[in-house]
């Protein structure tokens, strides 16, 4: 194995880098690497960025005697120029980055496939939500595009991410794929399941803006593995996959996604038993709110306020985001914590607030911010959705979300 710097080891894969520890073991695996722009200092170099999305290192073009810290730029994407002068190969066969670093910006963006569900919402106006054996009348109905999976992919997308929406409607679903493709997610693994419904949910939102939620799978329960694995040909090493719990083949996709490569991120609701099957040690990022936190870390509702922690203590190779609600939201990684209240605005409708959250939140790692600015951008998207009605109509444009942010929305 040829060596960068002498006492570390840097394999190249894809448009990733895995920087080897000195007992031989992988300290880093599937760091997307930039190049920073001019206002570095550094002069040229190469930036490596952690599964956080934050800078870990930061290697000057010239420099070959050692690493040096690095600092938190936003930065392009970027390929190895692959040259006899640059790599080189191990005998098993690898690329090894080695020599003077060259690079050329290449506006190779960072994808995220999205399997997740598409449905369509009835939404119903409540003056509180129906108890057992109780009849109310409702002040008004109104139907929208919904589902977990669509709004996060509407969410990803208005926030500047490219998008691959992975999933399956029925006859009466096609407006919905309309939709995705016009504001530019690529739908072509979106497809019609012969004889089956679109998937569909029945919402009561209270007057206070509070939902419930009864979904109907439809043709989301029709996803199968060789579909998964077919959507997922086009991926790339670094690429993001992301899922939820409410289409089927969850749990092979997260497995498969990880063979190839893949960053993995799991948004696990709704949050059931199914959960537990799937390979939980493979996710890189996970996005819950307090039951769920609760419920993956195997505590009852009397420890809900100590779930997260447990939960990072659980997966402490990956990135826990917890959503409190009012109470704002924290991340969790590398033993370190990040928080941000809840922005007041008036509440209208809650619904989409936790997909358009974790949409922004992924968007913005995806392009290389930190996990802190992640946290204050996907926390003023929730902010200015809880304002307006509806699923992925309330989804808010990125334009819209830093305007927001530029007049103090979002703000410590």
């Amino acid at each position: 194995m040829l060596h960068f710097t002498g006492k570390r080891d840097v394999t190249f894969y894809g448009k990733c880098i895995c920087l080897h520890g000195g007992n031989g073991n992988a300290a880093l695996w599937g760091v997307p690497f930039h190049v920073c722009n001019s206002s570095c200092g550094h002069g040229r170099c190469v930036l490596q960025h952690s599964i956080s999305g934050r800078i870990a290192r930061c290697v000057k073009q010239k420099d070959t005697e050692g690493f040096h810290s690095g600092v938190n730029h936003r930065a392009a994407s970027i390929k190895a120029v692959e040259n006899s002068q640059v790599l080189y190969y191990s005998d098993a066969g690898w690329p090894v980055l080695c020599g003077p670093v060259a690079v050329f910006l290449s506006g190779w963006i960072m994808k995220i496939y999205n399997l997740g569900s598409v449905n369509i919402d009835h939404v119903y106006r409540m003056p509180h939500f129906v108890a057992p054996g109780e009849t109310v009348s409702c002040s008004g109905v109104e139907d929208f595009a919904g589902g977990k999976g669509y709004n996060q992919s509407f969410a990803l997308r208005l926030a500047g991410a490219e998008v691959c929406h992975i999933g399956r409607i029925g006859g009466d679903g096609e407006e919905l794929r309309r939709r995705l493709a016009g504001i530019g997610v690529n739908v072509d693994f979106l497809t019609e399941a012969g004889g089956l419904c679109t998937g569909h949910a029945v919402i009561q939102v209270d007057e206070s803006g509070q939902n419930g939620i009864i979904v109907c799978a439809g043709a989301n329960a029709s996803v199968t593995e060789p579909y998964v694995c077919t959507a997922l040909e086009g991926a790339e090493p670094g690429d993001w996959f992301l899922t939820q719990n409410e289409t089927s083949c969850a749990g092979f996709a997260i497995s498969e996604a990880k063979r190839r490569g893949m960053r993995v991120a799991v948004n696990p609701a709704p949050m059931n038993g199914r959960v537990f099957e799937w390979p939980l040690e493979l996710i890189d990022m996970f996005f819950v709110n307090e039951t769920e936190a609760s419920a993956l870390a195997g505590l009852g509702d009397v420890d809900a306020g100590r779930a997260s922690e447990v939960l990072a203590g659980m997966f402490p190779a990956a990135v826990c985001v917890v959503t409190r609600g009012g109470d704002g939201a924290e991340v969790f990684a590398g033993g370190e914590r990040y928080a941000r209240p809840a922005v007041r605005v008036g509440v209208v409708d809650t619904t989409a607030a936790g997909d358009t959250f974790t949409g922004y939140f992924l968007a913005a790692v995806s392009s290389g911010a930190g996990l802190d600015e992640a946290l204050g951008f996907a926390n003023a998207a929730a902010a200015l959705c809880v304002t307006r009605r509806g699923a992925a109509p309330s989804v808010p444009s990125e334009e819209e979300v830093r305007r927001f942010m530029a007049g103090g929305g979002g703000m410590r």
